[in-house]
């Protein structure tokens, strides 16, 4: 198992399995903002952030997730940084009783509703095309709950959009559909894993799922500051 490809999941991605979704070359990629703001380089280099910078307008933003920090070549900002868990899981706790509902394109106004209410990090109106997700409704039909899967490298599926409405946590929601997601996914012959804040108390709920600690990553959103690459200062701000 190469662990490796981890290290740059969201390249690795692109590359592969969400080629489909690709906006770039060779050297960087990125997936259109209405399905993610996550774009990645196969290298940190001066050549591959100006291949990335083609892809952008002035201002827009993107994420990276990386192994080490990213050094910015001239021409683009910091918006935010900050330390992330990686976490794996090759066992999963039991899910068997557990039956959540299939979340199609008709469901997502709901699903962005309740993210929006609960910040389990970005879902775009075509996020749901990177992979399943599922959900938890209310006897009166709310939804309730959900989570799916996003990044998709080789041999490894990403959960994500893990989330339930504050009037219903203390249910074990979140750790059922993660148990149901991560069976699923070792079911289809891949390892799950996710990124979460080192101070969030999910990371123990996935722990109780079987999720163990891999990496701290860097989470790094960064803004095309200018349209000449070669002429502006390097601004870290």
């Amino acid at each position: 198992m190469d662990l490796k490809v981890l290290d740059n999941p969201i390249w690795h991605a692109l590359a592969n399995e969400h080629n489909k979704f690709s906006l770039g070359g060779d050297n960087a990629k990125r997936y259109p903002a209405d399905v993610a703001p996550f774009a990645g380089l196969r290298n940190s280099t001066p050549e591959a952030f100006k291949e990335l910078a083609a892809t952008l307008d002035v201002g827009q933003s993107v994420a990276l997730f990386t192994d080490v920090a990213p050094v910015l070549p001239s021409g683009w900002n910091i918006i935010r940084q900050r330390a992330i868990d990686q976490m794996i899981c090759t066992t999963a706790g039991d899910s068997e009783k557990f039956r959540p509902v299939r979340l199609t394109a008709s469901d997502v106004q709901e699903m962005r509703t309740l993210t929006e209410l609960t910040e389990p990090g970005p879902f775009a109106e075509q996020t749901i095309a990177m992979g399943a997700f599922f959900g938890v409704r209310s006897a009166e039909g709310q939804l309730i709950a959900m989570a799916g899967t996003r990044l998709a490298l080789p041999r490894f599926t990403e959960i994500s959009a893990v989330c339930t409405h504050p009037d219903y946590t203390g249910r074990g929601l979140a750790r059922d559909l993660v148990a149901f997601l991560s069976k699923r996914i070792l079911g289809e012959g891949r390892i799950p894993f996710l990124h979460v804040k080192g101070e969030n108390r999910a990371a123990r709920v996935y722990e109780r799922v079987g999720f163990t600690h891999r990496a701290s990553m860097t989470l790094s959103v960064i803004a095309k500051a200018s349209s000449d690459f070669h002429n502006e200062s390097h601004e870290q701000g």
